[in-house]
C-alpha cells in the first residue's frame, strides 16, 4: 500500500478553514471541569465553533472536490468539464489544468491556462498561463473566478481541485449543531507516556489513503470505571504541546458521526493532559462530502460510549461512514 503525504496536509488546511475548532487551553492546577465559569466557557467555545463553521471561509462553503486526471482538465460550468463550476458563476470553459508526470521522477507537473476574458485571478492579478506548484502542506495558491475560489490539493499520489462557493447548497441547508449538555464529569486528566523520538502512526483517510503522522506517545486516563488510552498526533511537528486526538467510541454510527470525532488537548511539562470531551466535535466530513477527513488510527476506538460534545448531524449527510464496532 502506498502511503500518502503526512496528514499535516489535511490538518493545516483544516486549521486555516475557520470551520474547525480552536485548541482549548488546559486548566493546570485546577480539578478538571470545576473551574469557576466552566460551563459558560464551554458554551462560548461552542458558539465560536458554530460561527466559524458557518462563516464565508468555513467548511460549509466547500462546494466541490474534483480529482484531476493526466492530460487536460477543463474548468467551467459545462457539465462535461473535469472541474464543474456553478452555471451562474462561470462560463462554460474558464480554464484548463494540464497535469503530467515527469517520466524519470514521477513528480507532478501542472500548468493552469485561463480562457481570455473570463476574469480568472490569483491575488487580484489576471491569470494567463502559469505553473501550479504545491507548498509543503500540499496545496497550491488560491485562485478566484467571481465569487468562486479554488485551489489544488494533493492526497496520496492524486491531485484534486477544491472549490469554495459562499452560495453553496451545503451552507444554505445547514441544520446547525447539536450537543450534549455540558457535563463537568466528562473532563478527565490523562498522562502521556512518550514514544521514542520520531515515532509515526498510520492514519486512515476517508477517501481511501493511509497517512503517516508524528505521534508523541499514548495518553492514558480513567473515565468512570474504565481505564482508557488514546494516541494523539501532532498537527505541526514544531508544536509538540498541542495534541490532536481522532477517536471513535460506542456512540459512533448512531448517536454521533460514524467516522469519529476530533478533540484537542494541551500537553503540560509534567506529561499531564486534560481531555475535555465536552469539546469533542464532528469532522467536516459529517457535513460535507467534498472533504477528505482522517479517521482514527489503530487503537483509538474507545470501548465505551462518550456522550459528550457534538452529536450526529441532523442535516443532509456528508461522507457516510459506518464504523466496524
Amino acid at each position: 500500500m502506498k502511503y500518502a503525504i503526512p496528514l499535516l496536509v489535511f490538518l493545516v488546511t483544516a486549521a486555516s478553514m475557520v470551520g474547525g475548532a480552536e485548541p482549548p487551553k488546559s486548566m493546570s492546577g485546577t480539578a478538571p471541569g470545576m473551574v469557576p465559569g466552566y460551563v459558560d466557557s464551554v458554551n462560548a467555545w461552542r458558539a465560536r465553533r458554530l460561527a466559524r463553521l458557518k462563516s464565508d471561509n468555513g467548511w460549509l462553503t466547500i462546494s466541490g472536490l474534483y480529482w484531476l486526471e493526466p492530460g487536460k482538465n477543463v474548468l467551467g460550468s459545462d457539465p462535461s468539464a473535469r472541474v464543474v463550476f456553478p452555471k451562474d458563476a462561470s462560463p462554460a470553459k474558464a480554464g484548463v489544468i494540464q497535469l503530467q508526470f515527469h517520466p524519470a521522477t514521477r513528480a507532478a507537473e501542472m500548468t493552469l491556462t485561463a480562457v481570455p476574458g473570463t476574469g480568472l485571478k490569483r491575488d487580484s492579478v489576471m491569470v494567463q498561463q502559469e505553473p501550479l506548484s504545491l507548498d509543503k502542506d500540499g496545496s497550491s495558491a488560491v485562485y478566484s473566478l467571481g465569487r468562486l475560489k479554488f485551489w489544488v490539493i494533493q492526497r496520496g499520489q492524486r491531485y484534486a481541485v477544491r472549490v469554495r462557493d459562499p452560495e453553496s447548497s451545503i451552507r444554505k441547508q445547514f441544520a446547525g449543531l447539536d450537543n450534549w449538555p455540558v457535563n463537568p464529569a466528562m473532563v478527565v486528566e490523562g498522562h502521556l507516556k512518550p514514544n521514542p523520538k520520531s515515532t509515526y502512526v498510520l492514519v486512515p483517510n476517508i477517501v481511501g489513503y493511509m497517512d503517516s503522522m508524528l505521534a508523541p506517545g499514548v495518553v492514558s486516563f480513567a473515565l468512570g470505571d474504565s481505564t482508557l488510552s488514546l494516541t494523539p498526533v501532532l498537527e505541526d511537528p514544531a508544536d509538540s504541546t498541542t495534541l490532536f486526538f481522532i477517536f471513535q467510541d460506542k456512540t459512533n454510527g448512531g448517536e454521533t458521526y460514524g467516522g469519529g470525532r476530533f478533540l484537542y488537548g494541551d500537553l503540560e511539562p509534567s506529561g499531564r493532559v486534560v481531555l475535555d470531551f465536552n469539546k469533542a466535535y464532528n469532522p467536516p466530513c459529517a457535513f460535507n462530502p467534498n472533504t477528505t477527513c482522517p479517521l482514527p488510527p489503530e487503537g483509538n476506538v474507545l470501548p465505551i460510549p462518550i456522550r459528550a460534545g457534538e452529536k450526529v448531524y441532523a442535516g443532509p449527510p456528508g461522507h457516510v461512514f459506518t464504523p466496524k464496532h
